[in-house]
């Protein structure tokens, strides 16, 4: 039978290397030696003054909604050259990789997300990668896990419950149901 420790297996997955940050500093480098001020002093005005952590989330957001996730993890990326690898910088970047379909990338920077905080919002993040991902299972569990641990986490109320139950919702609504272990 599968139990917890087919549940906590995840943890234990080899991770996917980012090279997304690595990438970007290498393009700045490139850009920096080209002599194109203007597009240098343009991106310095944007992305490199000093911003709160909520400053650089609302301006990804505001190109994800104009339809650029490619700006919005580039700042993402910005960010996190900044403040180093938060939980929220992770777990927005996850759901980045998420809508693109990158679901491996995803569930690497949930999974590092986990590694510094476990909490019922990243448990909720992977739920999501593994159900759309087609792991009706895996995500079965993930939502399983969460809602008998809400009182380990501290957290009794009505919008987590309602968040839970949307969770069951989807899973549903995609077909997917409990396997029998």
């Amino acid at each position: 039978t599968r139990g917890w420790a087919h549940f906590f297996a995840h943890l234990a997955q080899p991770q996917e290397k980012d090279d997304q940050l690595a990438g970007l500093a290498k393009k700045m480098k490139l850009l920096a030696r080209s002599g194109k001020v203007d597009v240098w002093a343009a991106l310095c005005n944007r992305y490199s003054k000093p911003q709160e952590l909520y400053q650089y989330v609302a301006q990804a957001y505001e190109a994800m909604e104009k339809g650029d996730p490619d700006a919005a993890e580039a700042i993402m990326c910005t960010a996190s050259l900044r403040y180093g690898e938060t939980v929220e910088c992770l777990l927005f970047r996850a759901s980045l990789c998420r809508l693109r379909k990158a679901w491996e990338r995803a569930k690497s920077l949930v999974v590092k997300a986990l590694a510094k905080e476990p909490s019922l919002t990243v448990y909720y993040e992977l739920f999501l990668v593994h159900l759309q991902m087609g792991d009706g299972e895996r995500a079965h569990l993930l939502l399983q896990f969460m809602e008998h641990s809400m009182g380990t986490f501290g957290i009794d109320d009505k919008a987590w419950r309602e968040r839970l139950a949307q969770g069951r919702s989807l899973l549903t609504a995609r077909g997917m149901r409990e396997r029998n272990p």
